[in-house]
């Protein structure tokens, strides 16, 4: 198949980073479309120009120590690098002040004399001049800082963020724009151990000895990041012409004893050709120039010669909007009347958590003029979780997680237009899945938990949010108003990961492959993205407490064994060399590296997102904690234990406890109502869910749920229609951990 054109701005400073950045977006898919194999992707990235920030003063100013952006060696770039890299330049002038130094950038408050918004005016310019712009390079490698207002400008602008950098190791990365033929200077120094007078000028192969013995001796960033020093590229692999320095003069900014810092300005350069005459990434259509991999030009000739090669369409990966184009206008007060009746509310508060569930029962359809819409269904639903959230004192930023149903995929489009009004900052880590079986009013359902970051905000175990929206190598890029993963006091709430290819944020080739072969693919793919984000938050695999895994039904005949998707897992968390224990004890409720193996549920859906077969929703915890035990246990009613596993839930130790009890293919609804009534009776601290799975007999089961009269007393109930002959539960309960479990 041939691929599509995704052409991209890029950013450059001048240094290393951006440069090695651009060569990055440029191979990304090439060693496969090289090697004749299946593209995992429909489309390859190109650079139709480059965009730089320089000086309000250009002539008399050379270093601004902007917290952004380089701006030493700008009038080499402005001079030199449209005429080497061969595509248009495009600039524009700022002061590099910062007026909002927070790590998330707050566009609606925003500074007009910050940095950040001179950005903004830049690509405002590139994509005045150049429409077709789909994507912005960005050379950070682990500034947040940087990241976040990239991205922060790129959505305000409709625009894509790609760092093929992020968070790969900074030793490496050295190594190899070494490598790769960068010739790097050094223009500025500010770290203990360099010093201006002696290695501005020097180059990155001259000092990569010397920069990974001050990463070892002072733990610098030797790709300097952290400001330790800045660089200056007189040539790499897609110059077509080399710059030569011919006068140069060293500035001491300060001559501290032990962090002297100081700059290089260029004063003299000239350009010398290469041997040859154009870089090979850089091609022609019309009067256009543009920088492509060589490779997808070969592919594209090859084309022109054979007419009868298919072609695939535009690429259709996320670019986020940035204007919401759903207007809710004033419901119907007939259609809100019925929407607020079939509405089902639960929600369980217990200390600083909050859970929210809803779900609609049958609604008015007969009539077009008094029917709801979907957008009024959502809406109403959005609302009242607002409404809920603030009653108890609660704000949406403070939601962690949230599971959403939809009985029909294809309009979600619609859902999240609306849902992204809701979550602007720091959204809540999500899942979202298709369960037209089970939704048998509505046609959305919704689950949130709320952490009370007002009462923790300035402690450790505040809510932090992994919120990354560039696409990178390293995981999954946020495709829409939710992030990655969140935290509050060490528990990991993760949003649901399909097998996509973080580089391209496409779903992995299956190819020509049997059922056994392209789910273990695809499972595979999805461990390893879990595991990326996992360790970007300081833990792993072996400390996953519950793990579900969505798979779609019409990918899986009657003859698949689930129970391959669970030992699938469980090998990827044992291979991190965790000690398994078998039983719970007070031995073990101390030691914070032995864990239970994770309980693991396969859950059937009828559909996933991007048409995925599976996706992973995992919740996990840091590697801080320190006093936490999980147990997890499956009986029948045949064992005569069930009021045992009572009472063993019910102790109070458990902080996090899953238990999947199988009732056969009949459960007495009498039994079932006093399980959950003394499961009730868990330490109050605690949030207990039930998931059932049940092929009939639904309606009973609910009934005799609600006159239990348990919903407001911090149990949640979920009913699924089960596809298994054996109806099972499964139990999990949720608590903070205090001093009485450390005491018992």
């Amino acid at each position: 198949p041939t691929s599509t054109p995704f052409p991209l701005v890029a950013l450059v400073s001048g240094g290393k980073d951006s440069i090695h950045n651009i060569a990055q977006c440029l191979s990304v898919n090439s060693q496969n479309l090289q090697k004749k194999s299946e593209l995992s992707t429909s489309h390859h990235y190109t650079i139709a120009c480059v965009a730089h920030l320089h000086p309000t003063n250009p002539s008399s100013t050379h270093e601004l120590d902007s917290f952004m952006f380089q701006s030493v060696g700008h009038n080499v770039v402005t001079s030199c690098y449209s005429r080497c890299l061969g595509v248009p330049l495009v600039t524009h002038a700022t002061d590099g002040h910062s007026k909002f130094r927070n790590l998330e950038y707050d566009n609606e408050n925003h500074h007009e004399n910050d940095e950040v918004e001179h950005l903004y005016a830049l690509l405002q310019k590139v994509i005045k001049r150049f429409p077709h712009v789909k994507g912005v390079t960005c050379g950070a490698i682990f500034s947040d800082y940087q990241r976040n207002r990239v991205e922060n400008v790129c959505q305000r602008l409709g625009l894509v963020s790609v760092s093929m950098m992020w968070r790969r190791p900074q030793d490496e990365l050295l190594r190899e724009m070494i490598d790769t033929g960068i010739h790097a200077i050094l223009v500025k120094t500010a770290t203990i151990g360099l010093k201006p007078q002696e290695h501005c000028a020097q180059t990155i192969v001259d000092l990569y000895d010397y920069l990974m013995k001050l990463k070892d001796q002072y733990q610098i960033n030797c790709c300097g990041e952290g400001g330790e020093y800045e660089s200056l590229v007189l040539d790499c692999q897609l110059f077509s012409k080399r710059i030569v320095i011919d006068e140069a003069r060293v500035v001491v900014d300060s001559n501290d004893d032990f962090a002297p810092s100081g700059h290089l300005i260029v004063e003299k350069m000239h350009l010398e050709d290469k041997d040859f005459r154009h870089s090979p990434y850089l091609q022609r259509e019309g009067d256009s120039f543009y920088l492509e991999h060589p490779a997808f030009a070969e592919e594209r000739q090859c084309l022109r010669l054979d007419s009868s090669s298919p072609s695939l369409g535009a690429p259709t990966i996320f670019i986020p909007s940035s204007e919401n184009s759903s207007k809710i206008q004033i419901i119907p007060r007939q259609i809100e009347d019925d929407l607020r009746r079939q509405l089902q509310v639960n929600c369980a508060m217990r200390e600083n958590y909050l859970h929210f569930s809803a779900h609609y029962e049958k609604l008015n359809r007969d009539d077009n003029h008094s029917a709801a819409t979907l957008e009024h269904e959502v809406y109403h639903i959005m609302t009242q979780l607002k409404a809920h959230c603030e009653k108890h004192d609660f704000t949406l930023s403070n939601a962690l997680h949230v599971i959403l149903r939809v009985k029909s995929m294809k309009t979600f489009g619609i859902v999240n237009q609306i849902y992204c009004r809701f979550f602007k900052h720091s959204p809540p880590s999500r899942v979202c899945v298709e369960d037209s079986h089970s939704m048998r009013g509505g046609r959305i359902a919704l689950d949130c938990i709320f952490g009370l970051e007002g009462k923790l905000a300035h402690t450790p175990e505040g809510k932090k949010v992994l919120h990354v929206q560039s696409i990178s190598p390293w995981a999954p890029a946020c495709i829409g108003p939710y992030s990655q993963a969140t935290v509050l006091e060490n528990v990991i709430r993760m949003a649901g990961q399909i097998a996509f290819v973080p580089e391209t944020m496409q779903l992995c080739a299956r190819g020509d492959t049997t059922q056994q072969d392209w789910w273990q693919q695809e499972a595979s793919v999805c461990v390893k993205n879990l595991q990326q984000v996992l360790g970007a938050l300081r833990s792993d695999l072996s400390n996953t407490i519950r793990c579900l895994i969505y798979v779609d039904t019409s990918f899986f005949d009657a003859t698949f064994d689930v129970t391959l998707l669970k030992d699938h897992f469980v090998s990827q968390c044992s291979s991190k060399n965790a000690q398994w224990v078998t039983n719970f004890s007070s031995e073990t409720l101390h030691s914070a590296k032995r864990w239970r193996q994770p309980h693991v549920v396969v859950v059937p859906v009828t559909h996933l997102p991007r048409s995925a077969a599976v996706e992973y929703h995992l919740f996990a915890i840091t590697d801080q904690v320190q006093e936490v035990t999980s147990d997890d246990c499956t009986v029948t009613t045949d064992d005569k234990s069930l009021s045992a596993l009572v009472n063993h839930v019910t102790l109070g130790r458990l902080c996090f406890g899953s238990v999947e009890i199988l009732f056969g293919d009949f459960l007495d609804a009498d039994k079932f109502g006093e399980l959950i009534h003394q499961c009730a009776r868990v330490n109050p601290k605690s949030i207990v869910r039930f998931d059932v799975f049940t092929k009939d007999r639904v309606k009973e089961l609910e009934r005799c749920a609600f006159e239990r009269s348990i919903l407001g007393n911090g149990v949640i109930i979920h009913f699924h229609e089960g596809t298994e002959p054996n109806t099972r539960i499964l139990f999990e309960c949720v608590q903070e951990f205090s001093q009485e479990c450390e005491t018992e």
